[in-house]
């Protein structure tokens, strides 16, 4: 009898280690996964060009000043075109913060990926909390994703609004400064 039990504890042990051997290849897969999708996000954060955006500041700048010195009424078209101009390099500023932003948590989410990664591998904390972590964990790059998404069309429509409006838009002032 005795030595059933002692088989049957044996028994037991082997399942429950190969249980956590199992959950310990999920949960190296998905880190896997969500450092992969991290470094999709870098690279598509890096294709942002900061200096097109600082450019485009400085046209807005440019368009600013050069409304603030007409003296006479605006006719309404030139002033829609104005408002629509200012209103989307307005979200310049914001936009290079996002993007800082993202850089910065990216680089913080790596690392406490690394982290955890390294906790699972070597069965280091609180193995059934596991799970809990890269559930938080996956939630944060799922934050990230949304973020980058948010820039992307606030990047887009800014660039958008320039290439449409500000050449149209300088004429347009210069031309009424001249018969001012």
């Amino acid at each position: 009898m005795d030595l059933m039990k002692f088989a049957f504890a044996v028994f037991l042990s082997f399942v429950l280690i190969s249980c956590v051997d199992f959950h310990k290849g999920e949960y190296l897969n998905r880190i896997r996964s969500m450092e992969k999708q991290l470094t999709s996000l870098e690279r598509e954060t890096n294709e942002y060009d900061s200096l097109k955006l600082e450019e485009l500041a400085q046209h807005y700048e440019q368009v600013k000043r050069t409304a603030q010195s007409i003296t006479d009424t605006l006719s309404i078209e030139i002033a829609i075109l104005l408002d629509e101009h200012l209103i989307a390099m307005r979200k310049i500023d914001p936009c290079l913060g996002k993007i800082s932003i993202l850089k910065k948590n990216t680089d913080s989410e790596r690392e406490v990926l690394k982290n955890l990664k390294s906790d699972v591998r070597n069965s280091y904390g609180k193995r059934d909390k596991y799970g809990e972590y890269l559930n938080r964990e996956e939630a944060k790059v799922d934050s990230l994703q949304a973020l980058l998404n948010e820039i992307d069309r606030e990047y887009e429509e800014i660039i958008e609004v320039h290439e449409k409006k500000y050449a149209i838009l300088i004429e347009s002032l210069n031309n009424f400064t001249r018969t001012e």
